[in-house]
């Protein structure tokens, strides 16, 4: 039983416990090698930024969801009335029939992602395009809307 206990501690196990009929001298283990210190963690990222927020389900009306200096997944539809807001991208597996908006911290190059694309508002970095001016965009369809200096470009994915 000894070599079990020394395989087990140089394994980096805990030491096993007498059961039964052993006395604690004889159970007492040996004093474990000294084990390497980890690696340090590694710094946060220094922009804050923070993980994708994610919500399961879909966004009725009358709901805000904003994701804070990130991204922003919706699995399910944004209803009319609805509206999510992301300091980064927007991406919805769904029906997209609310209201949009990718860069809230002036990002540029935030874009919003749609499988089915009916907005009631889109905006990326403060510049926006509501249902009436979206002009040719792919409505109905799966969409990746960017912004092109001061200007909304929809383009159909797939």
């Amino acid at each position: 039983m000894p070599e079990v206990r020394a395989a087990a501690q140089a394994a980096g196990l805990p030491p096993l416990r007498a059961a039964g009929g052993e006395t604690a001298a004889a159970a007492a283990p040996s004093p474990a090698p000294a084990a390497e210190p980890l690696p340090p963690a590694p710094p946060p990222a220094p922009s804050g930024w923070q993980p994708t927020m994610i919500v399961d389900g879909s966004v009725r009306a009358g709901q805000r969801v904003w994701g804070q200096a990130c991204d922003i997944i919706v699995y399910g539809t944004v209803n009319p009335g609805a509206e999510v807001i992301a300091d980064g991208n927007v991406h919805v597996y769904g029906a997209l029939k609310g209201r949009a908006i990718a860069g809230g911290a002036e990002n540029t190059a935030a874009r919003i992602f749609a499988l089915q694309f009916d907005p009631e508002l889109v905006s990326i970095a403060g510049y926006y395009a509501v249902r009436d001016e979206l002009g040719d965009a792919p409505i109905g369809k799966a969409v990746q809307a960017t912004l092109t200096g001061e200007r909304m470009k929809f383009d159909r994915l797939g």
